[in-house]
């Protein structure tokens, strides 16, 4: 059923869920959010065995789906070795050989947190190796930009994920800050803008990301998913798309 109360449908696109109570996940219900997606990422402190990336990667695919049902809100997640745990060269591949597993799992929707922390060659060669699964399994990424250098490791993950041929509509690239967005919003504009439904580029072609939208101003256009006709919504001056068969 879908929750109630609110101002209208919503969905958080960023939540540690794992760390909530069940009270937030009521809150959310009643403050209209239907959906949730639970990156996966460090959870305070180093992990040693890779025992407890199964037991974590199994409880945000598993139980916090349950967890979150219970009050109507669908649980997605993103699946991944985070670069700040990269560094541990035994660990981190025991975890990427895990990962597979993980990946197939209905509810799973992209590949992250990943990126870079110290920006090391360790762990750069954990991010590639994460950008290759990616597209091996046609799934979306989630980059968490660093904590210090913060613009050259957000700069550096742009050109890799380039170097590896990655669609970058297809890539998120969350924790900017004043340093990062400017750099983060022109390689948007360099692959094609969304904003503006005529964007034209100089050599006349669209913008890639309008391309790439599943329900946003497809109003009774069959979803790519289940061909169910998206509906629209709207909220003060603003619209909403979804899909009945997929969002609700």
């Amino acid at each position: 059923a879908m929750p109630t109360g609110g101002l209208g449908m919503m969905i958080d696109p960023h939540a540690h869920m794992t760390a909530r109570t069940t009270d937030d996940y009521e809150a959310m219900a009643q403050a209209g959010i239907v959906a949730v997606i639970e990156p996966a990422f460090w959870l305070g402190q180093m992990r040693t065995n890779v025992g407890t990336f199964v037991d974590y990667f199994s409880t945000i695919t598993g139980f916090e789906r349950f967890r979150a049902g219970q009050f109507g809100i669908r649980h997605y997640c993103t699946i991944g070795m985070n670069p700040k745990e990269a560094n541990n060269v035994a660990l981190s591949e025991e975890v990427l050989a895990v990962l597979p597993r993980y990946l197939t799992k209905e509810g799973v929707v992209a590949v992250g947190e990943i990126g870079y922390d110290e920006q090391t060659p360790q762990e750069d060669k954990v991010f590639r190796a994460q950008i290759e699964l990616a597209k091996e399994f046609d799934l979306p990424i989630m980059i968490h930009t660093p904590h210090r250098d913060k613009t050259r490791g957000t700069q550096r993950t742009m050109d890799v994920l380039e170097e590896h041929g990655f669609d970058p509509a297809r890539c998120v690239i969350d924790h900017n800050n004043e340093e990062t967005v400017r750099e983060v919003l022109a390689e948007a504009i360099v692959q094609g803008g969304s904003t503006l439904r005529d964007f034209i580029s100089v050599n006349g072609q669209s913008g890639y990301f309008q391309q790439t939208y599943f329900v946003y101003d497809r109003a009774g256009v069959p979803c790519k998913l289940c061909a169910t006709p998206i509906r629209q919504i709207k909220q003060g001056q603003r619209s909403t798309f979804y899909c009945v068969q997929c969002q609700t």
